[in-house]
Parts: structure tokens; C-alpha cells; sequence
């Protein structure tokens, strides 16, 4: 049975045809949700990699429309995880929905926090860092869940946090 999608979520965006006018779209969608102005989840704001790659756009952007391929060491464009960009904003800002399960993980002596979608298979990954200005959440990814093994590995994250 597909969950019925709440009414704060946005449908997603197609990611067929020319490539540089998906990415223009997609980009537009980044600029308007992180960039005009700041972003917040629980109570911390949200940082991105704002260093500008050698494809002209903010790292911290192609980490939510690429996809890591380790055994080549190079990263590609993911459509499935692309499309969902609309859906990372909305997530953060409803957090607190029944939609969403926001948790704290702490693994490798740093915290972790996610933003998932459970029944979207959708995941915003965080890192909670101290800067100069406090703490804040800073962006690693978002992406679509199309495994078993990492929906699992969220999972038993969750239920040891939420036993």
C-alpha cells in the first residue's frame, strides 16, 4: 500500500531530458530553499558545503542530486535522489510531523542527525558541529533509499534511540 503523501510535501521534479536545463531547475529549487535566507531544524541552523566545485556549483548542492560510486572514486548523477530535491526543505521544516522521524545518532565521537521520510525511503543526513556562533547542523546529503540494507541500518538506529 502507498502511504498517502502529506499536504506539506511537494510532488517531486522530472529529471528527463537536457541535462543542464535539469540541472538549472534543480539549482533554482537549491537556491530557494537554502540560499534566500537561513534554514533551521531544531532550533539549530543548517549549513551547507558552500565551496564552489569544479562544475560552478556549491558541493554541498551535488551531494543532494549525485551519487558516490566508491569503487571508482568518482560520483555521478542520481535522478531518483534529484527528483526528491524539493522534498528536503519541507522535511526539515516538518520535522516534527508524523511523517517524519528526526533522530540523533551518535557514531564515530560525533553526532548525527536524520531527517527520514520512512515511508518515502527519503534521508537527510546531518552532522552536528560547534562553530563560532554555536552549534548547527551541517548538511552531508539527502537521498532516495533504494536498499534494504541502508533502510535496515536506519532502522535499528532509530528503534535503539525509540526502543
Amino acid at each position: 500500500m502507498i502511504p498517502e503523501k502529506p499536504a506539506w510535501l511537494p510532488d517531486m521534479i522530472g529529471c528527463s531530458g537536457d541535462i543542464e536545463e535539469i540541472f538549472r531547475r534543480l539549482y533554482a529549487i537549491f537556491c530557494r530553499d537554502f540560499k534566500q535566507g537561513p534554514v533551521r531544524l531544531n532550533h539549530l541552523l543548517v549549513w551547507y558545503n558552500r565551496r564552489i566545485g569544479n562544475k560552478g556549483f556549491e558541493e554541498g548542492f551535488w551531494h543532494l542530486i549525485e551519487r558516490e560510486d566508491k569503487l571508482r572514486q568518482t560520483r555521478y548523477f542520481d535522478p531518483r535522489r534529484a527528483e526528491r530535491l524539493p522534498w528536503l526543505r519541507p522535511s526539515i521544516d516538518h520535522y516534527l510531523e508524523a511523517e517524519v522521524r528526526f533522530f540523533e545518532y551518535a557514531e564515530f565521537n560525533e553526532i548525527t542527525a536524520y531527517v527520514w521520510l520512512y515511508n518515502f525511503d527519503y534521508v537527510a543526513i546531518f552532522k552536528k558541529r560547534v562553530q563560532d556562533i554555536g552549534q548547527v547542523y551541517f548538511l552531508k546529503s539527502a537521498y532516495y533509499i533504494d536498499g534494504y540494507r541502508k533502510r535496515n541500518q536506519l532502522e535499528k538506529k532509530y528503534r535503539e534511540l525509540n526502543p
